[in-house]
C-alpha cells in the first residue's frame, strides 16, 4: 500500500510502488484553486499491478505514513485514537 498526496510524481510514484515505467493517469495536481489541500489516496499494488485505491480527504489520515514509507503484507499497524500507523 503505498500513500499518495498532493503533489506525488510519476517517477516518485513508480518507486514507492514497484511498478517501473507505469503510466499514472489524474495524479492529484496542486490544488491552487481551492482553499484546502486535494484528497489522497491509499494505493494498493499487487505483483507489480495497481490493484484499488481508496480515496480520503487531507484532514482525515486514517492512516498515518510518512512521504517515503510503503506499507506491505508483513507491515504490523498500531493503533493510534482513530489512526493507525506502521511499528
Amino acid at each position: 500500500m503505498v500513500d499518495v498526496r498532493e503533489h506525488t510524481e510519476q517517477a516518485e510514484l513508480n518507486s514507492r510502488a514497484q511498478t517501473p515505467e507505469y503510466c499514472w493517469e489524474n495524479l492529484s495536481p496542486s490544488s491552487a484553486m481551492s482553499d484546502r489541500p486535494s484528497d489522497g489516496f491509499y494505493l494498493f499494488i499487487n505483483d507489480q499491478r495497481p490493484v484499488q485505491h481508496i480515496r480520503y480527504r487531507p484532514s482525515e489520515y486514517p492512516i498515518q505514513l510518512l512521504k517515503s514509507v510503503v506499507v506491505t503484507k508483513e507491515t504490523v499497524l498500531l493503533s493510534s485514537g482513530t489512526y493507525l500507523r506502521p511499528e
